[in-house]
């Protein structure tokens, strides 16, 4: 990525993303130019991985050389001005993030080059940002001052108080109530000219409909002389609420597995407290930079991000961590941002994900005998199936012919759940046809691992199995979406939806080998798309080919057609289950997840986004950065699970 000074604009939707393994990160865009509320130096979450918090939000940097003054290397978005200011993007030569650090590098008069390299620590809500010139004929002064926020990550500084400041020496401390920023330098002191910079503006939260200016705090400067001798300056910045990351959750894949998929899904991988609080725990964040952890989206990713890498430990981790929250048969829909010790439960099909990734993990880790834990897990599953059976899930329950059958008025439970002031866009009342094949699989693969149980489950699964018929929809050649109670019987809904996949996706499949064929060639022809599967057909009126908008404009279109490229990886499964030549379907799946490939360069470097415009040219949107949509498409390029990897101490 070059800029120069024939560049008429900088490049604001290239964005980096570096993480510290607690949930907290660093973001922002490769020009340096803050455009969401989310883009920081330091995220810090101050109650792994929840309660996180802005600190760091930039810094102002200038370098003064001999005959040239004082020359700005930052710059910054303010109101109503679309010129950044000041001009120092115009002099950016290029960028570089390999996702364990981010560079900058500028060029100066007289062929100078100064670079910055921001590092976080792994395992501690900290970084390190360093600056360096290189070919300095003789002393130069760098000026920095860094922009500090100490406020809760989802909102914005409106008010230019709250914040206290402690300079000594090279260190400077900052506080809002009990959360503290350190700022230590390498040389030279703080100066005490403190300042409010105001109406800072991020365009990406305005595209979104949202509140986007803010103040920040210029807390001090401090200068450095660099020098052929001395060229470089260094300045960390650290919270007061460190917590070390637990050696179980430090694994760093390495060597021939280093892919760069590999290395995107392990930004994902995070510290929480185990079952107990006082045990190391570990969780999977569903999206950068503000979702936290779901359940549904970890048991999705769970293979994805852990088994097939190798990572069996962390696996088994993740499982407890939602296995200890188990509430009447259903584990979490997501725990608390704020309150990490809150959990809400408005899901149907996380649980039965949740089958799916104990039963996983087991086979993996050497079987129901050997697998540390999963004597403990597969108890866990049983209980979740008990408590389907039994009608204790809340707004879930197996009806008399075996399918699942869920809903909640106002709720949205299945993982089409957008809602538009409390109504479900998408409610999907009755029996979506994804949890019912969601349980028929799980109950067999359960059936597998557990023989003294073996016959119960089955006989609950062949009742699944010989009901599945009723989702055939013979005048469309596919599935219907959901069977709905309609005038004193079951209907099917003809909405062609990408849902119907996973009735031919999972390992047991309940559809016939002639009718998933058919499925997947409607499914094909009308819902894939280069990054992922539309979530309606583009022929059915509520169809939305946009996601853009304000909240309700988008969504609107988050389940009526938006593309979501986690889809991809049950779509890749299909296609080889239904097809008879391995080389035929090889070559099907390279074509399909080829563009998410390149996708790695564009948008957030090195990482794959949670949903895509519907209509061509499938423009991303959402997370910049989605971890089933990179669990996925690792997990079926690399169907084979990697050698274990051993945890780093």
């Amino acid at each position: 990525m070059g800029h120069g000074p024939h560049e008429s604009k900088p490049e604001l939707d290239r964005e980096w993303l570096l993480t510290n393994g607690l949930g907290g990160f660093a973001m922002g865009t490769a020009c340096g130019i803050p455009t969401r509320r989310y883009h920081g130096l330091l995220v810090g979450a101050t109650d792994p991985p929840t309660a996180r918090v802005v600190a760091l939000h930039s810094t102002i940097d200038t370098i003064s050389l001999p005959g040239s003054g004082e020359i700005p290397l930052s710059s910054f978005l303010f109101r109503e001005d679309p010129t950044p200011n000041p001009d120092g993007w115009t002099r950016l030569l290029n960028f570089d993030c390999d996702l364990s650090s981010a560079i900058w590098r500028w060029s100066l008069p007289s062929g100078i080059t100064i670079s910055k390299t921001l590092t976080l620590k792994r395992g501690f809500n900290a970084c390190t940002i360093r600056w360096q010139v290189d070919t300095l004929p003789d002393t130069a002064m760098l000026r920095v001052r860094p922009l500090v926020l100490l406020r809760d990550f989802h909102t914005l500084q409106t008010l230019t108080n709250g914040i206290s400041l402690k300079r000594t020496g090279r260190v400077l401390r900052a506080r809002r109530d009990d959360i503290e920023l350190i700022l230590r330098c390498s040389r030279g002191e703080w100066h005490e000219d403190a300042g409010w910079w105001h109406e800072f503006e991020y365009p990406v939260e305005q595209e979104r409909g949202y509140d986007h200016r803010e103040s920040s705090l210029a807390a001090g400067t401090v200068e450095a002389e660099l020098s052929s001798e001395h060229p470089w300056f260094e300045m960390t910045a650290e919270m007061d609420a460190f917590v070390p990351l637990p050696p179980d959750a430090c694994t760093r894949c390495t060597g021939s597995i280093n892919t760069r998929l590999v290395v995107a899904a392990d930004q994902f991988v995070v510290a929480r407290s185990g079952p107990n609080q006082s045990t190391a725990g570990a969780t999977i964040i569903a999206g950068y930079p503000w979702f936290a952890d779901w359940g549904r989206d970890a048991m999705i990713s769970l293979r994805g991000l852990l088994l097939s890498t190798g990572r069996i430990e962390e696996a088994r981790l993740v499982l407890e961590t939602f296995a200890s929250s188990i509430c009447d048969g259903l584990i979490p829909n997501r725990f608390d941002d704020r309150d990490p010790a809150h959990a809400h439960y408005n899901t149907a099909d996380a649980s039965l994900w949740f089958l799916h990734a104990i039963a996983n993990y087991v086979e993996q880790a050497g079987g129901t005998l050997q697998a540390p834990g999963g004597e403990a897990l597969l108890a866990a599953a049983m209980e979740v199936v008990y408590a389907h059976i039994e009608g204790r899930c809340p707004g879930v329950r197996i009806g008399t012919d075996g399918l699942v059958e869920a809903g909640i008025e106002g709720e949205a439970l299945t993982w089409m759940d957008a809602r538009i002031d409390g109504v479900a866009v998408t409610p999907r009342l009755g029996k979506p046809i994804e949890l019912s094949a969601l349980w028929h699989s799980g109950l067999r693969l359960l059936a597998n691992l557990l023989p003294g149980e073996s016959s119960f489950l089955t006989s609950w699964a062949d009742m699944a199995g010989r009901s599945f018929g009723a989702f055939w929809n013979e005048g469309e050649g596919c599935c219907f979406d959901l069977l709905e109670w309609r005038d004193g019987k079951w209907a099917g809904n003809p909405q062609i939806r990408p849902n119907q996949v996973f009735a031919a996706s999972l390992p047991h499949c309940p559809l016939e080998k002639s009718h998933a064929r058919r499925m997947m060639d409607v499914v094909t022809n009308q819902l894939l798309t280069p990054y992922g599967l539309r979530t309606l057909s583009p022929d059915d009126a509520n169809y939305r080919g946009r996601f853009d908008g304000d909240m309700v404009s988008r969504d609107t279109a988050y389940h009526n057609g938006t593309v979501w490229p986690w889809l991809i990886g049950p779509y890749c499964d299909a296609v080889r289950a239904v097809c008879d030549d391995p080389d035929a379907a090889k070559i099907e799946v390279n074509e399909a997840t080829a563009a998410l490939l390149v996708s790695l360069e564009h948008g957030c470097i090195g990482q794959v986004a949670e949903v895509y415009d519907g209509d061509a040219p499938h423009e991303p949107h959402g997370c910049p950065a989605q971890a089933w949509s990179v669990a996925e498409l690792l997990r079926v390029l690399m169907p084979s699970p990697m050698p274990t990897v051993r945890p780093l101490h």
